[in-house]
């Protein structure tokens, strides 16, 4: 039986090519092309139109690093980008840790909380744009009241000494939620056992945070750090659609930058020298985070052999701490006196009461924090919806704080025309169609190719197949701005430019969710498989009968995210699309806060453009929260 066995997987892996080709075929297009095309790029002086290139060596590489005249926001936009990634990527791991360590202590509303925090996760970051900028305008917005109601003069994004922290803290307010999610999901599939050793040890809540739950969710912080500092180095949109770089530069980071050089400039191949110097960059930090922060501990605890069993069948005798009970002591005869025994019985009586204490005073405070953060996620989006329904005095006096829609006069009032105006100006029910046909054909072959392909890494064994893994894998570190003009070349080539289909064709598969169906494959039972092999099953009914249903929780939450991903995506659309009529919300609305950004007149509309935006996926969420969050907790990237 095991040599049949052995024969049907070596059969079963001949077909894992045919599993992955439609990965291979848009990896080659859309990745490793646009990849190779931009290297070539780097080394001439095209300027993104010109149907030549003229061939300028490393021209190109020695100007951005030496030219203070042609290209002086170079060396200063990437000091920007490297405060921006220190601001945001220790902050919002640690934060989200915390947070994390606080909902794994069996708190009452764990629920309500996460729906809180992640809450911005599933908002478009065109409306978070638009949600901050009234907030923090200094003349109207919570900003503006509180200048005209204290007589102070905060202008967060007016000055330079805290326009890159404030956008710094909105970068971590919109992105802590998933990451709390994540974090969590790794705490809750520690080993229990591990706790209940640590606490028989004497171990209070501080030492297992950092000797049991720290060791063991350290795979999952070292991923998080990764890909927030990824993401950190790419930052564009808050920066372009806020503050446009500024005031007097202290915003430009190197994304945006690089978008300036290749889009107003017209030098592409100084801008993708920039986007090569930021690779190489990425793929530095990476090797040295890779030495320097260890990517995870066995969860074990250093006991010696058979300590844990031991200790963990002692903790069940006496049973748990939490519920401070005085147990019964075991008293030496020397020490048996009724006297001896009383005091030692008082002493335990005086250390539960103590504990008791302790306890409930942690949870108070446990509560206040999360109380506290969930009103701060929350009352942006109150604020949101109250203005939106303001009348443009109401909203430009800042006279009033309420949370009630009212006029100058402080009457109740509701102002429909506010939406009215927004829907015209969005042209929402034409985008609206465009980015539901974009977002639905993305997620439905992006879950169809990516499981397939995530199925054949994991379970499959062919020729080739860790090398090209490990090569799909590196391309997740390469910068957005790399594959920009090689695409647009590519879509132009294929004459779908400045259509729908240069939303969909580029974004059709996922590498980064081809890692996370392999990760949910590589972890399924052998046996299942195994039984069907040797009831003659195939490969296909395998996957489709056997593997897929049992890593539905994961498919659903790559779903809504690839569906919220293609919603959001702005900087493609930006450079993509040229006519309106094929423009996505994203888009659209991107353009209506750049107005209001200019013109505080179009503030009404910009907030009531963006509840408009962000309520399908609101609803999205409300309505599947429960396989968001369960999918999330259930598919932990572990080590």
């Amino acid at each position: 039986m095991a040599k049949t066995l052995t024969q049907a997987k070596k059969r079963r892996g001949q077909v894992g090519f045919l599993f992955i080709l439609p990965l291979l075929v848009y990896f080659l297009i859309f990745q490793l092309a646009p990849i190779l095309i931009s290297f070539f790029i780097s080394f001439t002086n095209w300027n993104g139109r010109s149907p030549t290139f003229d061939f300028v060596g490393f021209k190109n590489y020695m100007a951005i690093f030496t030219d203070r005249i042609l290209y002086p926001n170079f060396w200063k936009s990437l000091g920007t980008t490297f405060k921006f990634m220190l601001i945001t990527v220790p902050l919002s791991i640690v934060l989200a840790t915390f947070v994390a360590a606080i909902l794994n202590s069996k708190i009452k509303g764990e629920r309500f909380f996460k729906t809180a925090f992640y809450i911005p996760a599933v908002t478009a970051g065109t409306a978070i744009s638009a949600i901050w900028l009234f907030l923090l305008d200094p003349t109207i917005g919570a900003v503006g009241f509180l200048n005209k109601t204290f007589g102070s003069h905060i202008n967060l994004l007016g000055k330079t000494d805290t326009a890159l922290i404030t956008l710094g803290i909105m970068a971590v307010w919109g992105g802590l939620g998933y990451n709390v999610l994540i974090i969590l999901s790794a705490m809750k599939n520690i080993n229990p056992q591990l706790y209940e050793a640590c606490e028989v040890d004497g171990g209070g809540f501080f030492r297992q945070f950092f000797t049991v739950t720290i060791p063991g969710i350290m795979p999952t912080l070292y991923f998080m750090i990764i890909t927030s500092v990824i993401g950190s180095l790419q930052a564009f949109d808050q920066m372009y659609l806020m503050t446009g770089g500024g005031p007097e530069g202290s915003t430009t980071t190197f994304m945006l930058t690089v978008y300036k050089t290749m889009f107003e400039y017209e030098e592409a191949g100084v801008a993708s020298a920039m986007s090569y110097f930021l690779f190489f960059i990425i793929i530095v930090i990476t090797v040295i985070q890779s030495k320097i922060v260890p990517q995870g501990y066995q969860t074990e605890l250093n006991l010696g052999d058979g300590a844990l069993s031991k200790v963990s069948d002692e903790a069940k005798k006496l049973g748990k701490k939490d519920d401070y009970v005085p147990q019964l002591l075991v008293i030496k005869k020397e020490a048996s006196s009724a006297e001896r025994l009383q005091e030692l019985l008082e002493k335990r009586r005086r250390e539960n009461k103590r504990k008791i204490v302790l306890h409930k005073i942690g949870t108070i405070l446990k509560y206040a924090i999360l109380t506290l953060l969930a009103f701060a996620f929350i009352f942006p989006y109150l604020w949101l919806i109250s203005n939106s329904f303001k009348d443009p005095a109401a909203i430009f006096s800042a006279e009033q704080f309420s949370l009630i829609p009212r006029d100058v006069d402080g009457k109740i009032k509701f102002v429909i025309s506010n939406y009215k105006n927004a829907v015209e100006h969005l042209n929402l029910g034409k985008v609206f169609v465009n980015t539901l046909i974009v977002c639905s054909v993305n997620t439905v072959v992006n879950l169809l190719f990516n499981a397939l392909a995530g199925y054949a890494f994991a379970r499959l064994k062919f020729k080739g197949r860790d090398i090209t893994f490990k090569v799909m894998i590196l391309s997740i570190m390469i910068p957005g701005t790399i594959m920009t003009i090689p695409n647009l070349l590519i879509c132009r080539l294929l004459k779908i430019d400045d259509t729908l289909l240069v939303l969909i064709l580029p974004f059709v598969m996922s590498i980064y969710n081809v890692f996370l169906m392999r990760q949910q494959f590589y972890n399924l039972p052998d046996e299942l498989e195994e039984a069907a092999i040797l009831d003659g099953a195939g490969p296909l009914k395998i996957f489709f009968r056997i593997s897929l249903p049992l890593v539905t929780p994961m498919m659903v939450v790559l779903g809504i995210t690839t569906f919220m991903w293609n919603y959001n995506n702005f900087l493609w659309t930006l450079v993509s699309i040229q006519s309106p009529e094929n423009f996505t919300l994203a888009r659209s609305l991107g353009d209506l806060v750049s107005a209001g950004g200019s013109n505080p007149s179009m503030y009404p509309i910009m907030l009531a453009g963006s509840v408009l935006v962000s309520l399908p996926l609101v609803i999205i969420f409300f309505a599947l929260q429960k396989y968001i969050v369960g999918g999330l907790t259930t598919g932990a990237v572990k080590g």
